[in-house]
């Protein structure tokens, strides 16, 4: 139910699953799921703290607890997270994918167009990582491959409307039009 993005009856099923079973394995982080899912992150980490609990080495749950803190502006405790889910799985695409919009927040672009290259070598086909990678490079005054990181956002989903948007800002400040 929380891949249909159908978090209040997940919730239901998932409270009423962990009620009767309340040491099953990955209820509590699925439960955190659809709490994240509808926006109700604190609730959400509270959650992940008990499936953590329970299972100290789910990377999943140490990467969606990250993700939930990063919302929540707790970034160390976040930070902490991110970094333990990808001590257990380096190749963890959540994890990569938050701890790169952390590094973006912290202006530490370089860190963060190397989160995001890992991202990539993982998944070639993230649109939304080329794209934060078309950012990354922009933040690093790196154009022309800025471009080509929007261009493969775009190729990859033509509906992608902020590596279009982006795309043509780039182009603009070339042309010397944006200061």
């Amino acid at each position: 139910l929380n891949k249909l993005e159908r978090y209040e009856e997940a919730e239901t099923h998932l409270r009423r699953a962990n009620a009767l079973d309340p040491e099953t394995k990955y209820g509590h982080r699925h439960l955190g799921n659809a709490l994240y899912g509808q926006g109700r992150y604190a609730e959400a980490v509270d959650t992940y703290l008990v499936a953590i609990e329970q299972l100290p080495d789910d990377a999943a749950a140490h990467a969606s607890l990250g993700a939930a803190l990063h919302i929540l502006g707790r970034y160390e405790e976040a930070e902490t997270h991110l970094h333990r889910a990808l001590a257990l799985n380096p190749s963890h695409t959540e994890a990569l994918y938050f701890l790169a919009t952390l590094r973006a927040e912290q202006q530490r672009y370089d860190e963060m167009l190397e989160l995001l290259q890992r991202l990539i070598d993982i998944d070639p086909n993230d649109a939304a990582a080329h794209v934060s990678m078309g950012v990354a490079l922009v933040f690093l005054g790196r154009s022309d491959e800025a471009l080509r990181s929007f261009d493969q956002a775009l190729s990859l989903d033509p509906t992608v409307e902020y590596a279009r948007a982006n795309r043509e800002a780039v182009l603009e400040a070339m042309k010397g039009n944006i200061e």
